[in-house]
């Protein structure tokens, strides 16, 4: 069956997915009261926007590179996309993360090359991370 789709155009679509967002969360928390803890690490990620759930994940790399205080993360999704409505029936958002080493009391800057978030370790953390702005 699924050659037939594949013949008949109709297969999925195997495409790299658009990083739009950079987050940093800490890695074990409290989920009642999160916070960036003294000597502990931390995970970076970056996600995707809004992609429909009928993907499915083919590979994901994530790398960290750091300089003094200031971390840069490189990171690839590939999907095979079997479905095209915009919007999507039901979102999933793929991400790809990479930890830090337990990192020291300080002010930290995370970026992609394109979207920057600073973080200051020890402090309590929103809901969901600290995240760059959606594009």
């Amino acid at each position: 069956m699924a050659l037939a789709f594949a013949l008949a155009g109709c297969g999925p679509v195997r495409e790299e997915v658009p990083l739009t967002r950079v987050c940093v969360r800490p890695v074990e928390a409290d989920v009642n009261a999160p916070r960036f803890e003294v000597d502990r690490p931390v995970r970076i990620i970056m996600t995707s926007s809004c992609r429909p759930a009928c993907d499915t994940l083919v590979s994901r790399e994530c790398s960290l590179t750091r300089e003094g205080d200031a971390f840069t993360i490189r990171g690839t999704v590939v999907v095979d996309a079997y479905c095209r409505t915009t919007p999507p029936p039901v979102c999933s958002k793929p991400e790809v993360g990479c930890e830090t080493p337990p990192l020291p009391a300080g002010r930290y800057t995370v970026t992609d090359g394109t979207h920057t978030v600073t973080v200051e370790i020890p402090s309590a953390v929103p809901l969901g991370g600290v995240c760059s702005a959606l594009l």
